[in-house]
Formats: structure tokens, C-alpha cells, sequence
């Protein structure tokens, strides 16, 4: 599977982890398409930190984005968002890692499932509606592991 993923990483004064994040990131097994950094206006080290980052690691392709003011973690992702290319979009904490499979086993699983790019809704009730499968719906374990994986990893469509 050879899916462009577009990682989006929201920071405010994380000069403590952004290194070990952003390492996390570019070695998983799979590659990444894009690293897009949001700065919410940090008053630390974090942007040099994510420049240095940027200077160490010239083939990738990583975007420096900053917000004008502080506006918190969600306008951030959401200004990741308008700007990524990738086919599917995944999101990291400035003070979280991933494990090198990450991505990976996101993949495999959003896979598994057989998904269609339209949007899931996953709610109490049964899913009754299998045109939003590319096979039969999923049952209620695989409701709850598809609510979680759809909290983190999403596929634009």
C-alpha cells in the first residue's frame, strides 16, 4: 500500500519533545508523504528547534506553518488540514511518539475494514447502511476499533 499520509503536528512551547516527536514521525515503516508543523505561537525554542529539524533533514518534505496569535491545539490541526496533499491525514501530539509501525498498522487496519472514502459515522445505534462499506458492515467490536481509528487517522475523500 503505497498511501500518501500527511502528518499534521500542533505545538505551543514544546521544546522538550518536538525532537523525539518529529523522529518519531519520519521513522516509521512507512513513509510519510508530509510533515506539517503548526507553531501556536510558542515563546520557547520549539521553532528553531523544528528549523533545525527542517536543515537536518532536506529530502523530506516538512512545512513550517505559525499561526499570528495563540488559538489552540484544534485551529492548528485545522490550519494542517487546509494545507495538506496527502490522501490520508494523521494527527500527533507535540508531546507524543509514535512507534516505528505506526502508520503502518493504521493502513492495515483502515483496510481491513474495507472502507469506502465516504465519511463513517459511528454512533450507539446498529449500522445498518452497508453502502458506506466496500463489504459487510463491521460488527460492534470492530465499531468500537473503527471509532478510535477514526479519531486519529482519517482518509480525504
Amino acid at each position: 500500500m503505497n498511501s500518501k499520509v500527511s502528518v499534521i503536528v500542533p505545538v505551543f512551547n514544546s521544546e522538550k519533545s518536538i525532537g523525539e516527536c518529529l523522529q518519531s514521525i519520519i521513522s516509521q515503516s512507512h513513509p510519510v508523504y508530509e510533515l506539517i508543523v503548526i507553531d501556536d505561537d510558542s515563546r520557547d525554542s520549539t521553532i528553531s528547534l523544528v528549523h533545525r529539524f527542517i536543515e537536518v533533514n532536506p529530502s523530506l518534505r516538512i512545512s513550517l506553518l505559525r499561526n499570528d496569535q495563540n488559538s489552540g491545539p484544534g485551529y492548528s490541526r485545522n490550519k494542517g488540514i487546509q494545507a495538506a496533499q496527502g490522501e490520508f491525514i494523521a494527527f500527533l501530539d507535540s508531546d507524543d511518539t509514535w512507534l516505528p509501525h505506526h502508520l503502518e498498522t493504521y493502513l492495515q487496519a483502515y483496510k481491513a475494514f474495507h472502507l469506502s472514502k465516504q465519511s463513517v459515522v459511528v454512533s450507539s445505534a446498529p449500522i445498518s447502511d452497508t453502502s458506506l462499506f466496500n463489504g459487510p458492515a463491521p460488527t460492534t467490536l470492530e465499531i468500537r476499533a473503527l471509532s478510535l481509528l477514526r479519531m486519529v487517522f482519517f482518509q480525504r475523500g
